[in-house]
């Protein structure tokens, strides 16, 4: 009896360690206005409970930090289409053998970079404190780190109290500084190539290599069939023309504002030709 009962137990530890193999989680960065805190987990691998533990370890690490400096701990989230997204009780949308799964749902500020999962959090004394200290985020912490936030639909919680209250920051929208629409446009782009890098990475390609940069710039032109465009050049070699709609479009408002107001020629002999 004794035997089986040390079989069992033996082969529950063996299990746990398996369970847990693959996933870290450590500090990438920290100082008095906050934390980035990464988790290091198998690539399109891992369980509901793997995910879930790991990330309670990076919001009671945050908790801690902000502790020493006598401050609250402040996440932000917002409401969009992602991986690691949760209901309004917030319950992970992962299923469990599909940790990897990509729903719509309340999503937390968070960063992909170099194979591992990169959270941020804030210390702050108040609410508004802490999302001024997410707008000068480049200004605070060292290493770069490309949000996914939806800043127009954006909220917040208290780590130390609710990590899962999400509160809206609309109500409070005259207090905050504006967003701009171009740069979130911007972080959009820088986004989707992230997601093209990390798909390149899982299928095996090396991050430096002319491969991994073919199939990264092959899965953006699939992506952007209407602003991408393979012409053939002059030395038979295939190019790829990107496409900026929007900054073509400011180009020729400002070309044609500059003929009307003699700022430019049409004759393209001329020393200030239009260029339209």
């Amino acid at each position: 009896m004794r035997k089986a009962i040390a079989i069992i137990i033996l082969g529950l530890l063996l299990g746990g360690n398996a369970y847990s193999k693959g996933f870290d989680v450590k500090f990438r960065e920290k100082n008095e206005y906050g934390a980035i805190i990464l988790i290091k987990a198998p690539m399109l691998d891992g369980s509901y409970i793997q995910y879930s533990n790991a990330l309670e370890k990076t919001r009671d690490m945050a908790v801690d930090h902000c502790k020493s400096f006598n401050k609250e701990t402040y996440a932000f989230w917002s409401e969009k289409s992602d991986y690691f997204a949760r209901d309004k009780n917030g319950k992970l949308y992962i299923d469990d053998g599909d940790a990897w799964h990509k729903s719509y749902g309340i999503v937390q500020d968070w960063h992909w970079k170099m194979l591992s999962y990169n959270f941020r959090y804030y210390c702050a004394n108040s609410p508004k404190e802490a999302y001024g200290l997410l707008k000068k985020d480049d200004q605070l912490f060292k290493k770069k780190y490309k949000n996914r936030l939806n800043f127009a639909n954006l909220f917040y919680s208290e780590i130390n109290t609710n990590p899962f209250n999400f509160k809206s920051l609309s109500s409070a929208a005259t207090s905050l500084p504006k967003t701009d629409p171009q740069k979130e446009k911007e972080l959009e782009k820088f986004a989707k190539i992230e997601e093209y890098k990390k798909t390149c990475s899982a299928i095996g390609f090396e991050l430096g290599t002319d491969k991994f940069t073919d199939c990264t710039l092959k899965l953006f032109v699939a992506d952007n069939k209407e602003t991408t465009q393979i012409v053939q050049s002059s030395s038979g070699a295939q190019e790829i023309i990107i496409r900026d709609p929007d900054r073509e479009r400011r180009i020729g408002t400002k070309a044609f504002s500059d003929f009307v107001n003699g700022k430019c020629q049409i004759n393209l002999l001329s020393k200030n030709p239009c260029q339209f």
